[in-house]
């Protein structure tokens, strides 16, 4: 033992990395009892319905109970309907500055959307911007995206429009119109990058293609025709930024469903690679499944071998060179989503082999650190995890542990630093949490137990036990 000191101390590098290993929290998946998590609204409160499309909106939550507008800031007494003077049923807002910038539907959050308003928290006052308009349905809110203070939504009915709003009645005005003839679109489907918004839309000619906007009539149009033969269009999805561009999936009616890049210009609009060569497509048809995901200035994702299944792990930087073969492997996830996410410099998603079960697996980027993360429950059987979110770099997702059915884990990209965070409902029963959300000092997420099995209820865990990813900190002492 002295002998081993006197070589670490008496040899600087190895002597940073050992202090950086003693300050680095010890975590493991067994070790320390996880830090308990609290229940922040019963869902009697709801009247037995359960909280759902949580969504962080500056320091608090929202969410939707009923099709009725909810926020929390964390507490009991702060998890209260909103109220907003003027409009009967507001939807999830946007932070403008010091306001914030509610839409008002006339039937739930997926519907029609008839009027806006610029809301003050600190005067409880809320300024009318518009209200002769109709919004296309949507399903994740009515904007396409926000640059600075200038939030840009569509609007549709006769037209079909681009809009744009500061938090003003005079900043309030239409950029340009998409298809004269009737409203059609995905604004869901939109990526802000640098100073343009990407969007999905069809204007009447083209079919569903990849548009752009800049704030001006002039900066607003469509970005190139990439399925020129095809009536339906492109139909681009997974719309995801990295660096200065923005990737998608696309087809262009030739080379099957393929990774494409765009820099806003019609020439800049190219396919990145043709991954799957010949008309297969290296994406699965649904456009809205998760497909990319971003770590360490990469965008990662796996091939598409149908009904649900896939294989090999790629990354691309949006140029053909940097489109990069990362490990050849066989998913089984067993038809489900393998829930890719970036973490920090890590991807993590769920596998299965037949040493290990479905089990949280992690990459680097590179074909020896693509891996098992941790054997959770070992064995062949598996903790079946879900839920991946990326959490201020870690990430948070729900497993089951031996004696421990699903509960909340988070990782930082190792075995060493993967464990259970919280066990709601202890013992062997589930709580099975769900959509985990950052907001203010908080991880929201719903969750059940013994006696709401049916029901789900609001829970929350304090932020600061989500440790940040840091990648400078060492796990072993060098040898």
């Amino acid at each position: 033992m002295a002998s081993a000191l006197h070589k670490i101390f008496n040899h600087p590098l190895r002597l940073l990395l050992f202090m950086a290993l003693l300050l680095t929290p010890a975590t493991s998946g067994t070790a320390a009892a996880p830090e308990p998590a609290f229940l922040v609204k019963s869902n009697i409160a709801f009247g037995g319905n359960n909280p759902q499309g949580l969504t962080a909106v500056g320091n608090s939550l929202y969410f939707y109970v009923n099709n009725a507008l909810w926020q929390s800031d964390g507490t009991t007494t702060g998890t209260i309907p909103v109220t907003i003077p003027g409009m009967t049923q507001p939807q999830v807002p946007y932070q403008l500055g010091e306001s914030l910038i509610f839409f008002e539907t006339t039937g739930g959050p997926v519907t029609f959307i008839s009027s806006m308003v610029a809301y003050n928290p600190t005067t409880n006052t809320a300024t009318p911007l518009k209200s002769s308009f109709t919004l296309l349905p949507v399903f994740s809110g009515a904007a396409l995206g926000q640059i600075g203070d200038t939030l840009f939504f569509m609007v549709g009915g006769s037209t079909s429009e681009v809009w744009k709003t500061n938090g003003t009645v005079s900043g309030t005005v239409k950029v340009a119109t998409v298809n004269p003839l009737a409203g059609n679109g995905f604004p869901s489907r939109s990526a802000t990058v640098g100073h343009m918004v990407f969007f999905v839309t069809d204007d009447g000619v083209h079919g569903y293609d990849l548009w752009k906007t800049d704030g001006t009539s002039a900066g607003t149009g469509l970005v190139k025709d990439i399925a020129p033969a095809g009536d339906f269009g492109a139909v681009p999805g997974n719309l995801t930024p990295v660096g200065s561009k923005v990737l998608f999936t696309a087809s262009d009616g030739v080379t099957g469903r393929e990774l494409w890049v765009s820099d806003g210009t019609t020439a800049g609009t190219t396919q990145v690679k043709d991954v799957t060569p010949g008309s297969a497509s290296t994406f699965d048809s649904n456009a809205s499944i998760r497909s990319l995901a971003t770590a360490g200035g990469y965008a990662y994702f796996f091939i598409s071998t149908g009904f649900g299944s896939y294989k090999d792990l790629w990354k691309s930087d949006g140029s053909p060179a940097g489109t990069k073969l990362v490990k050849e492997m066989t998913l089984a996830t067993f038809g489900s989503d393998p829930n890719l996410t970036g973490a920090g410099s890590y991807v993590f998603f769920a596998n299965s082999d037949a040493q290990t079960g479905l089990e949280p697996w992690v990459s680097d980027g590179t074909a020896n650190g693509t891996q098992l993360l941790k054997d959770i429950i070992p064995g062949s059987t598996g903790s079946e995890p879900l839920e991946f979110t990326n959490i201020d770099g870690t990430l948070v997702f729900a497993a089951s542990s031996p004696g421990i059915s699903k509960e909340v884990w988070h990782s930082r990209g190792s075995g060493l630093t993967t464990a259970l965070l919280a066990d709601v409902e202890v013992g062997f029963d589930s709580s099975n949490p769900q959509s985990f959300t950052a907001a203010g000092d908080f991880v929201f997420f719903t969750a059940t137990t013994t006696g709401n099995a049916l029901s789900r209820e609001l829970w929350a865990i304090p932020r600061s036990l989500v440790r940040p990813f840091n990648a400078s900190l060492p796990f072993v002492v060098a040898p």
